[in-house]
């Protein structure tokens, strides 16, 4: 059948690579974060009523 895996070391192989692919986006999402946060603060005096 097409999508399964044929032995266990192409279904670890699959799991290592989105492992890494999930790292990858997690750091990603870590620094978006820490960007958001550090300009949390920021408010020009144009944006006061």
């Amino acid at each position: 059948m097409t999508g399964e895996f044929r032995t266990v070391q192409e279904k670890v192989k699959y799991l290592n690579r989105c492992q890494a692919i999930l790292a990858e986006k997690e750091a990603e999402w870590v620094r978006l974060q820490v960007s958001l946060v550090a300009g949390a603060g920021f408010e020009p005096a144009a944006f006061r009523l």
